[in-house]
C-alpha cells in the first residue's frame, strides 16, 4: 500500500496536508508539519491523538470540518466505500476543502492484480483509466499516474532495504493488464490538481 515515492513526498513536504481516512496519521512520517487527519476508525484515532495528531473523528463522504489545504490525501479509501456516489462525494468533499491549484494523491489498489479482492472490505476496484476518468469528473485535472509493481521476494527485497520500484508508465491501462497477469502490477497512484 505504498502512496509515497520520490516523486509524490516532495508534493507533500511542508505543505498544509488533509488526510481522508487517515488511520493513525502515517503521511506524518513524510515531512507533513500542517496536518488534519479524519477517520471513522476510534481506536486509530485514540493511537493517532497519543502521538500527537490532530486527527478528528468523521465518516466519509459526510465528515463536517473546516479549512482549506495545500493537497488532499486519499490513501486506500476509494475501494472501501460502499457506492459510487459515496466515492463522488467524497472526491468532491476534496476538491471543496483544496486551495485553488492544490493536489489530490489518491492510492488504490490496481483492479487486475490478483490480491485487489483479498481484502474483504473492499466494495470496489479500479483501473487506471476509471480511476483517472472519475477524478477528472469532479472537475481535477491529471498531473500523474504511477503504479507499483510485486517483485519475486517482495518481502527479502523490502527487509533489504530495496522495496518497491514506483514506474511511470504509459497511461494505457491494457500494458498494465498485461503486467497484473503476472501477478505484477499491484498499486495505482494518481496525482490531480484542483
Amino acid at each position: 500500500m505504498k502512496l509515497f515515492n520520490s516523486d509524490t513526498i516532495p508534493l507533500i513536504k511542508g505543505k498544509k496536508i488533509l488526510d481522508l481516512g487517515c488511520g493513525i496519521g502515517g503521511s506524518l512520517e513524510y515531512g507533513v508539519e500542517d496536518f488534519l487527519g479524519i477517520d471513522c476508525d476510534k481506536e486509530s484515532i485514540k493511537k493517532a491523538r497519543k502521538l500527537g495528531r490532530n486527527v478528528i473523528y468523521g465518516k466519509l463522504p459526510n465528515a463536517v470540518f473546516n479549512g482549506k489545504f495545500d493537497a488532499a490525501i486519499l490513501s486506500h479509501i476509494l475501494e472501501h466505500l460502499p457506492t459510487l456516489d459515496d466515492v463522488q462525494k467524497t472526491l468532491e468533499l476534496a476538491r471543496a476543502h483544496l486551495k485553488k491549484g492544490g493536489l489530490l494523491i489518491v492510492g488504490t489498489p490496481y483492479a487486475y492484480d490478483s490480491t485487489a479482492w483479498q481484502h474483504w472490505q473492499h466494495q470496489r476496484v479500479f483501473t487506471m483509466q476509471s480511476l483517472t476518468d472519475l477524478i477528472k469528473m469532479q472537475g481535477f485535472e491529471i498531473v500523474d499516474v504511477y503504479t507499483y509493481w510485486h517483485l519475486p521476494c517482495e518481502n527479502w527485497w523490502m527487509k533489504h532495504g530495496i522495496g518497491n520500484y514506483p514506474l511511470k508508465l504509459t497511461k494505457r491501462d491494457y500494458i498494465l493488464k498485461v503486467l497484473a497477469t503476472f501477478n505484477l502490477t499491484r498499486h495505482l497512484t494518481v496525482v490531480a490538481k484542483r
